[in-house]
């Protein structure tokens, strides 16, 4: 009898009792269940003669007439013709039985296509995909081990890499305000996008990838360049716009922020891009319209680049604008968000905290501001500009996290220096740090900074302004 992993080959012909098939020079050749039955088992036989009485008890276990077993080796020797040797390939020998007498190869069938197999690793990055795009920090920590192992099972895909390089860079990124971030997950983020590129050059989303991780290391201009190339490479994925405005600046962001939103309306994260330009060129209208569709968004929720800090954001131009009881009903809202686990989730309640205890203080609620600052300080230990506010209260305080950019620290001495009505040093440690900063946004946030308060001294700050203002 045949091995069902085997094939069988004679004459033009090819036989795979596995699949129940037939074929005839690569072409299919219609044939009845019973009678492919009887064919297998003469040709898994080939050269022994087999009796009527066997083949009906292998075929149609005894329960069948001569008659009709004669008709199928009738039918049998009819579809098959004559072997290259001018006789039929069964050989009928009367009273005794059948025989298949051509020449036949036996080969290896191929397995049967496992269909789950071969589709494993296209859902593994998927999923994996999927849980990148919410944001979410859980999600993000289990795509990541997903993908590792990704890349370890596929070491030619470009697209395992391209995903794996995110999913680094990611996690960097929920760690960047700690007093160690997670750097050499970034670093590894950056290799594995470098590889992405050598192996597929014509991928957008690998040179977007890169210039993230480029950019969120330091490599400002190298950074850019590779998000612009990403962008034009593929122009209808929303993820290399949204990519190429988290690394850029001014106009261009803004090209980036209207090129996410027309491939995709529904996305918070490109509003608060937008917001942040609008907010150094001090175009105050123009940054509270994204920032209230951003809020619309954030309160949605989608499934795609969940962000959060639209309403810290909203808070903080409610503010600069005098409408206190406003902005803490936005900063409250942006509270609520704290257990959706977004990547920027802890960041974006500390500053949320530090921005309520900065309004109640200069309100002269005093215990409100000490109790908001030490929550602050509880989601992000060292946060600076919560220890500013609580030595502004003169109370003790840890010893802020050391700020890696010279602006960022700048804007804490200026915060600092503001409080104790220093306000034209202030504006001179801000303006000294800022003409030494490469071109970015480093510095938006001074527009709006509570301590700062610098819209209400335009004489003092009005040099910073156009400084901003030219950058952006």
């Amino acid at each position: 009898m045949h091995n069902g992993a085997e094939l069988f080959r004679f004459g033009p012909f090819e036989l795979d009792p596995a699949r129940g098939r037939l074929t005839r020079d690569g072409e299919a050749v219609a044939l009845a269940r019973r009678a492919f039955e009887v064919l297998a088992f003469l040709v898994a036989c080939a050269g022994e003669i087999i009796s009527k009485d066997a083949l009906m008890k292998a075929v149609w276990r005894g329960s069948v007439g001569d008659n009709t077993l004669d008709r199928v080796i009738w039918l049998l020797r009819k579809t098959l013709g004559t072997h290259p040797f001018g006789t039929p390939y069964i050989e009928v020998t009367k009273r005794v039985g059948y025989r298949f007498v051509a020449p036949v190869e036996r080969v290896s069938a191929r397995p049967p296509l496992d269909l789950d197999a071969l589709l494993a690793p296209l859902e593994a990055l998927a999923d994996s995909r999927d849980d990148l795009d919410t944001l979410r920090h859980d999600a993000i920590l289990r795509a990541h081990k997903t993908l590792d192992g990704a890349v370890r099972s596929q070491p030619n895909s470009a697209q395992a890499r391209i995903e794996m390089a995110m999913a680094c860079i990611l996690r960097f990124e929920a760690t960047r305000l700690d007093t160690a971030p997670d750097v050499a997950s970034l670093q590894d983020g950056i290799q594995y996008a470098l590889e992405a590129c050598r192996m597929d050059p014509a991928s957008g989303e690998a040179w977007s990838t890169l210039g993230l991780g480029l950019h969120r290391r330091g490599h400002t201009r190298p950074g850019l360049n590779a998000a612009r190339k990403g962008a034009d490479l593929e122009p209808d994925v929303v993820r290399n716009h949204v990519r190429l405005g988290a690394v850029s600046w001014g106009d261009e962001c803004l090209t980036a922020v209207r090129r996410a939103l027309h491939l995709y309306p529904d996305l918070a994260l490109p509003h608060w891009l937008a917001g942040r330009v609008f907010i150094a060129r001090r175009a105050i209208d123009a940054a509270l319209d994204h920032v209230r569709a951003g809020c619309a968004a954030q309160a949605a929720q989608r499934l795609r680049f969940n962000h959060v800090g639209l309403f810290l954001m909203h808070g903080l131009l409610l503010m600069s604008r005098g409408l206190y009881d406003e902005a803490l009903e936005a900063f409250n809202r942006e509270l609520t968000f704290e257990e959706v686990g977004q990547l920027y989730g802890r960041e974006c309640v500390a500053n949320t905290y530090y921005s309520i205890g900065a309004l109640h203080l200069l309100c002269g609620r005093r215990a409100e501001a000490e109790a908001a600052f030490r929550q602050a300080l509880l989601r992000i230990p060292g946060l600076p500009m919560a220890i500013v506010g609580l030595r502004a209260l003169g109370v003790d305080a840890p010893e802020p996290n050391l700020e890696t950019n010279l602006v960022d620290a700048a804007m804490t001495r200026a915060a600092a220096l503001s409080l104790a009505g220093a306000h034209d040093e202030a504006a001179r440690v801000f303006t000294e740090a800022l003409s030494s900063a490469p071109p970015g946004p480093d510095g938006w946030l001074l527009v709006v900074e509570p301590f700062i308060n610098a819209s209400a001294r335009p004489a003092v700050w009005s040099g910073v302004f156009d400084t901003l203002l030219e950058r952006a």
